[in-house]
């Protein structure tokens, strides 16, 4: 058995772990206004910050419904 191997009962995450997104990222999206600039500010590649906005406006929307 490899010293690497999990312990017997345990799994193993097979997925991508995830950033979460901050907890003031709606009011510094209203501030910078892109998510290039939240790249930027937050220190995290672009792609990470347009996944954020994207969640942030899909939720902000299902609330408005």
């Amino acid at each position: 058995k490899s010293p690497d191997a999990p312990a017997k009962g345990t799994t193993v995450r097979a997925t991508r772990s995830y950033r979460r997104a901050p907890a003031d990222l709606a009011e510094v999206l209203q501030q910078l206004g892109s998510a290039s600039a939240i790249a930027d500010h937050y220190g995290v590649p672009r792609y990470t910050a347009q996944s954020w906005v994207r969640t942030l406006r899909r939720k902000s929307g299902a609330a408005a419904e």
